[in-house]
């Protein structure tokens, strides 16, 4: 067998060992849910994260930061498709002030911007609305001023988008005489479109605890609260219209009358106006409460009487709910079964059906306890549910994806998010494309300061998987004893290994696994693998070329195929060269193979012509000669590489993208 060369070529020519470097950009997702992906870990706290796709496959993410030591800052990532962090280290500042700030929100506006609307407390409560764009840079200056109304805040703002541009917000007061409830709509300019105090939209309202809203068709709202009904909170509820008129019955719409107690209103709108209200029901006094179900069309009717128990869901104590790609409703919530914990879900359709049987309504079989999960639609018709677990012993984070026939698509038992150490807590999700999930969590992971937490992060692709191979490169190199082929990983999850195919480059012709490469299970750092096609004379003698590519199977037996790469066969007595990486990024690595001793020299030529570098490498024995170009004689785009060999001269393209 004939001996490998190396040379280095640089300002010198220099004999050293051949290593060759390839940057390029990989993803930056951290596979490991040991680990999961920090997206700002600051000092201090950072809490109350909210999250919104991008538009573009990535999301951005927005959270109340007091790294500063002040309460008084709105943080700001996007993060791209491959989990790239563009908006710096830590994120960037929305805003920043001396008064204390809560509850962001984020919702789409237009032309790739979105607005963010958080609560401020100073002097007195208001709320500022502040639009940006995927930049994060701030569109309405120090932002926009909303006064509050009369009264004492007492809940959260909701917030959604006016479907032009625009955000409405709802909130509630406390007054010597009841609650109030308030709303109001942000213009695509930050203009105030409706009363300047708020649209008071009920007042003297008895025993309000929780309310929800919901954008309709048409740029107005749905909204849904508790009011005290012959001695029992109810579930009530109005549309307002885009210009901030009622449209309901004046004496409002009484979702469910009759003389039990009814709490937590959840709402979701459908395509073409509907609405499902879903509440906690305490009309069976011998059983605990009950999750029920109503279905109103768009002029406040009720199109299910009293409204359906929904089955399985006694003692419910969280519960979330979303309209899927066919108009139906799908529930998930968390049952209380003695000490035990469990995730169920019910499929409803427009006519009221439940679709998904007692045992389709467990969504994870672990005996763990399972906590406040949450829900996305796939796009498909399905959901994507995650939860707070306990089987490993502590909260660890679970996600299950359930087809709309019920049936789970990922493990029986669900994936892992984030399993690592400590508690994850007011996690969030975002869908960044058809059935994968982007994951958004407070971590409190650092265990040795109790008031540290940070924004982590972890995206799930719709086979389950947390992206578990990122192949960074896949090469293959034609050397005198057969084919090597080398690959690098950024980093694997439940990697079972790689197998090895091969396919002659002719009609007909079938691929054909020819090996087997061991993965490394789960691993956070790159990884580097090899193998060697020593059984290619044959193929030599009857095909110009031949392809190969690698399949990575997981342990679940999922695949998934790499791109091809080929290698050509040239005469047995004749000399060739081969260039790799080409393009070249920094430095490239020529391939010199010589069929018999000559005197070798190389140049480079620009596309008009001119000489730009020659070397002369002196006698070179008969053989393999790897030859290192550092990025200093490699002339940027396209250029001419020369090799002469004796009376021969050997060609190659070479393309410099620095």
């Amino acid at each position: 067998m004939d001996r490998i060369v190396s040379i280095s070529i640089g300002v010198a020519v220099v004999l050293t060992l051949c290593v060759v470097h390839c940057t390029q950009a990989v993803a930056q997702w951290n596979h490991n849910p040991d680990q999961a992906t920090p997206i700002c870990t600051a000092p201090s706290q950072q809490t109350d994260p909210v999250i919104i796709g991008d538009g573009v496959g990535g999301v951005i993410i927005v959270w109340a930061d007091y790294r500063n030591l002040v309460q008084g800052e709105i943080f700001g990532q996007r993060v791209t498709a491959d989990g790239n962090p563009l908006w710096g280290i830590d994120g960037k500042p929305i805003h920043t002030g001396s008064d204390p700030v809560y509850y962001p929100t984020i919702v789409a506006s237009e032309a790739n911007t979105f607005i963010v609307v958080w609560l401020e407390q100073g002097h007195e409560s208001e709320f500022v609305a502040q639009k940006i764009d995927r930049e994060g840079s701030g569109l309405w200056g120090n932002g926009v001023r909303i006064p509050t109304g009369a009264g004492t805040m007492i809940s959260k703002p909701r917030v959604v988008t006016d479907k032009n541009g625009g955000a409405i917000i709802a909130w509630a007061t406390q007054s010597t005489s009841g609650s109030n409830l308030y709303t109001q709509k942000i213009g695509p300019g930050g203009q105030i479109r409706w009363v300047a105090s708020g649209l008071l939209v009920q007042s003297n309202i008895q025993g309000l605890d929780s309310f929800a809203m919901e954008t309709d068709q048409n740029g107005g709202i749905y909204l849904a609260w508790e009011d005290t009904f012959q001695s029992s909170p109810n579930i009530f509820a109005q549309r307002i219209s885009s210009n901030g008129l009622p449209l309901w019955d004046q004496h409002l719409t009484h979702v469910s009358p009759n003389d039990s107690a009814q709490i937590n209103p959840v709402l979701s709108s459908t395509s073409s106006g509907e609405l499902y209200i879903v509440w906690e029901d305490y009309r069976h006094p011998s059983e605990p409460n009950h999750l029920y179900i109503q279905y109103m069309d768009d002029s406040g009717g009720r199109n299910w009487g009293n409204g359906k128990q929904i089955p399985l869901s006694n003692g419910c104590v969280n519960f979330e709910i979303a309209v899927n790609r066919f108009n139906a409703c799908i529930v998930v919530w968390e049952r209380e079964i003695g000490f035990s914990h469990k995730v169920y879900g019910q499929y409803i359709d427009q006519n009221g059906t439940m679709k998904w049987d007692s045992q389709l309504s467990r969504i994870c079989s672990t005996v763990s306890n399972q906590r406040s999960p949450r829900i996305v639609t796939d796009g498909w018709g399905g959901v994507i549910i995650v939860w707070a677990d306990s089987r490993n012993g502590f909260s660890d984070l679970y996600g299950q994806r359930i087809h709309y026939r019920g049936y789970p698509v990922w493990s029986s038992t669900g994936v892992a998010v984030c399993t690592a150490p400590n508690s994850e807590q007011g996690y969030v999700l975002s869908r960044s494309t058809n059935g994968e999930v982007v994951v958004v969590w407070i971590d409190k992971r650092d265990g040795s300061q109790s008031e540290k937490e940070n924004i982590y992060a972890s995206k799930v692709d719709g086979q389950g998987r947390l992206y578990p191979v990122e192949l960074m490169s896949f090469s293959a190199h034609l050397l005198d004893d057969g084919v090597y082929l080398d690959w690098r990983t950024a980093s694997e999850v439940n990697n079972f290994g790689f197998a090895v195919e091969r396919r002659a480059d002719a009609d007909g012709e079938d691929w054909e696994e020819i090996g087997f490469v061991a993965g490394n299970g789960t691993v956070a750092e790159a990884r580097s693998f090899t193998f060697l096609d020593d059984d290619i004379e044959s193929l030599r003698k009857q095909f110009a070329s031949v392809s190969y590519r690698i399949i990575q199977e997981d342990y679940s037996g999922e695949r998934e195929v790499s791109a091809e790469t080929s290698i050509s066969f040239v005469p047995l007595n004749a000399s060739s060269i081969q260039l790799y990486p080409n393009p070249a990024p920094t430095s490239t690595t020529l391939r010199l193979t010589l069929h018999q001793d000559a005197q070798t020299s190389v140049s480079i030529y620009t596309i008009d012509g001119r000489q730009v570098f020659t070397r002369e490498l002196g006698s070179l024995q008969q053989g393999v000669h790897l030859i290192d170009l550092s990025a200093e004689v490699l002339p940027v785009g396209m250029s001419f590489l020369h090799v002469t060999t004796g009376n021969d001269v050997l060609t190659s393209r070479l393309l410099h993208t620095p």
